[in-house]
C-alpha cells in the first residue's frame, strides 16, 4: 500500500539525496578509417530494472515507453550492481547481441549507474500545500511498467531534498487519481543545474483494477503549459 503523510514536515522520515548521472552520451557505432576491423556494435543506454543477480548472471527488464512490454536484457557475467535492489531500476549501458530495439538480447554491459527509486505516497490536502515550492525544468517523464520515470534538471545542492510523487487523497475514489510532483529544497544557496533521473514505483496503485490511470502534475518550469500528464492503462 501506499504510504500515508499527512504534513510537509512529515512527507519524508528518510531524506534522501538525489543521485547524479554524469557523461550521457549518445549511441554512436565507429570503425577503422582502414576498414581493418569491422564496426563495432552500437552501445545503448536506458533505465532498467534489476530483475534477479547471482552467480550465473545479472538480469534486467526494459520496458518501451509508456507500455507494459518488456524486453529481458541478461548478462552471463555476473554485474556489479551494488546500491540496487532487485526489483529497483537503474541507468545501464550496454552492447546487445540482437540489435533490434526492445528486443529480448544476451548483452555485454558496459557499465551501470544507481539511480535514485521512491515509492508512490499519498497525502491530504495540507500534505500536498506546498507541492510546487521548487520548480522542476521538466525533459521528460515516462511511464514503464508500473514506474513512472522523471528526467528532470534540478538546482544542485549537497543537502538532501524533498522529491517525491504524492496521490492526492481526495482522488483516491475516481477512476485516475491525481498525483504530484513535490519539490523542495532545504537549502537555498545559488548554483547550477544538473540532470538527474528518478523512478516511482506506482505498483500499489497501478496494480489495483479499480483504477485506469494516473494524472501526474509536475510544476514545469521548462514548459510551464505542459504541467500536466495522464498515463492510462493499456486495454
Amino acid at each position: 500500500p501506499m504510504a500515508t503523510h499527512t504534513t510537509l514536515n512529515r512527507l519524508y522520515p528518510a531524506i534522501t539525496t538525489l543521485a547524479a548521472l554524469f557523461g550521457l552520451a549518445a549511441s554512436t557505432v565507429s570503425c577503422d578509417s582502414g576498414n581493418n576491423n569491422p564496426p563495432h556494435q552500437a552501445t545503448l543506454y536506458n533505465m532498467v530494472e534489476l530483475t534477479a543477480h547471482d552467480n550465473t548472471g545479472t538480469t534486467f527488464t526494459l520496458y518501451r515507453a509508456d507500455s507494459d512490454d518488456a524486453a529481458t536484457l541478461r548478462s552471463p557475467i555476473p554485474v556489479d550492481t551494488t546500491g540496487t535492489k532487485i526489483g529497483e531500476s537503474l541507468f545501464l549501458a550496454y552492447i546487445p547481441a540482437n540489435p533490434q530495439p526492445y528486443a529480448s538480447s544476451d548483452i555485454d554491459v558496459v557499465y551501470t549507474t544507481p539511480m535514485t527509486n521512491r515509492p508512490l505516497k499519498q497525502a491530504d490536502s495540507d500534505g500536498l500545500a506546498n507541492w510546487n515550492a521548487d520548480p522542476v525544468y521538466l525533459l521528460s517523464i515516462w511511464r514503464g511498467g508500473t514506474k513512472i520515470y522523471v528526467r528532470a534538471r534540478l538546482t544542485y545542492d549537497t543537502a538532501p531534498r524533498f522529491y517525491e510523487l504524492i496521490v492526492d487523497e481526495a482522488t483516491k475514489s475516481q477512476p485516475v487519481p491525481d498525483a504530484y510532483l513535490l519539490h523542495h529544497r532545504t537549502g537555498s544557496d545559488p548554483s547550477f543545474d544538473r540532470q538527474y533521473y528518478v523512478a516511482f514505483d506506482i505498483a500499489a496503485l497501478w496494480d489495483n483494477p479499480d483504477y485506469t490511470g494516473l494524472r501526474v502534475h509536475v510544476n514545469n518550469s521548462n514548459n510551464p503549459a505542459a504541467s500536466t500528464f495522464l498515463f492510462s492503462k493499456e486495454r
